[in-house]
């Protein structure tokens, strides 16, 4: 069994926009026993798991720490929003150090991860109508690269991001989008 190195909270969680029918996105890293790492097959690198808990359905990820720690370098931008993401479920004396680190990835190779979700995005909206959540992502992949490359830093929560760089009409969409009854945003 893996031991746990941190776990986040993600998607539209952190976003800032989750409706009734969001489940629950937790992100996070593990690091394999010595004695499983070395052993003569390769342990899996990604852990996944959705569980259903008090009616939430929990979509669990996490990453073996070597490939949590490769992602980041190649430009992934979820990997990078999960390890800075402010709303931690779990967390260790080694989850400081990638929070650390996560400012120095940010690189031209982290606008290709933004450009290459919002280019999917518009895709989807192409393809399927424009709902207020698929524009709510698009907005926010946008606003969250443009965001990242000027100011240095991680931010996926769209109102926030809103605040720094605004665009006409996205908070309307996101006061349009579907809420639960007495629902707050989950932000700290």
């Amino acid at each position: 069994m893996p031991n746990r190195l941190f776990g986040t909270i993600s998607g539209a969680h952190l976003y800032g926009f989750e409706s009734p029918d969001s489940d629950v996105d937790l992100r996070g890293a593990f690091v394999w026993p010595l004695r499983t790492r070395l052993g003569l097959r390769a342990p899996p690198e990604i852990h996944e798991r959705m569980l259903q808990e008090g009616g939430l359905e929990l979509d669990f990820v996490a990453h073996d720490v070597q490939k949590c720690a490769r992602l980041p370098v190649t430009g992934s931008g979820e990997v990078l929003e999960k390890i800075a993401s402010p709303l931690v479920v779990v967390t260790s004396p080694w989850h400081a150090e990638p929070r650390a680190l996560a400012e120095g990835c940010i690189t031209k190779q982290l606008h290709r991860h933004y450009a290459g979700f919002f280019a999917s995005r518009r895709a989807l909206l192409a393809r399927e109508g424009a709902t207020v959540k698929h524009l709510l992502y698009a907005y926010r992949a946008a606003l969250a690269g443009l965001v990242a490359l000027r100011t240095g830093r991680i931010d996926a929560h769209l109102p926030s991001l809103l605040a720094e760089r605004p665009a006409a009409g996205v908070v309307d969409l996101i006061a349009r989008a579907p809420r639960k009854a007495n629902s707050r945003p989950v932000r700290p």
